[in-house]
């Protein structure tokens, strides 16, 4: 039979009501899944997609065979302009015709 060895992961929660994400920290709390809270949603969303945004340009890099040194600290600072870009509003380079 096949016997699973439980790996230690983690997720954040984010919340707007305290007694909500405690509620939800208490149904998945494991000894192997840690729940962590955090009263900034805004700033949970903006980081997994941030998270998403990087993870999508390292799968590229993988599949385009540049490697580990090649693409992710590349992507990392594009994902990184991009998001403040567009959330914060704030131009961080030129764009010819505008």
């Amino acid at each position: 039979m096949y016997k699973h060895t439980p790996q230690l992961s983690e997720a954040v929660i984010a919340y707007s009501n305290r007694e909500s994400g405690q509620l939800w920290q208490q149904l998945f709390q494991r000894p192997y899944f840690a729940i962590n809270l955090l009263a900034d949603v805004p700033g949970a969303e903006m980081c997994g997609t941030l998270k998403n945004i990087v993870a999508v340009g390292a799968g590229i890099g993988d599949g385009l065979g540049v490697g580990e040194c090649g693409c992710k600290h590349w992507w990392l600072w594009v994902a990184i302009i991009i998001m403040v870009e567009r959330v914060c509003s704030i131009p961080l380079w030129q764009r010819s015709g505008r």
